[in-house]
């Protein structure tokens, strides 16, 4: 079943992200992972959490190849550079909605 990641992101210091995109996503491309939908003009319209300075969506073939790709070793270096610049909250779900059908 298809998993999700959604990325709720503060970013404190950008000067991290050009090396992070450039080594990241052929890593994200070897675990199945394709963008569904990413902004940094994130605005809320309900609610209480703040809106965040990028939100971001990606698609996965199980929550398996998430957690694989959140484990691999060549990611570790860039993970922790994003954790040293940002404050992220990254929620991991099974996509369980059919075509059509609502929340």
């Amino acid at each position: 079943m298809a998993a999700l990641m959604v990325v709720y992101m503060d970013i404190n210091d950008d000067a991290w992200m050009p090396a992070y995109f450039e080594a990241v996503t052929p890593i994200l491309a070897e675990y199945g992972a394709a963008p569904l939908a990413g902004s940094r003009d994130v605005k809320r319209i309900e609610g209480d959490l703040p809106a965040p300075d990028r939100l971001l969506i990606l698609s996965f073939p199980s929550e398996k190849a998430i957690d694989r790709f959140m484990e691999d070793e060549r990611y570790r270096p860039y993970r922790d550079a994003r954790r040293a610049a940002s404050n992220a909250d990254i929620f991991v779900f099974e996509n369980e909605i059919k075509t059509r059908e609502l929340v």
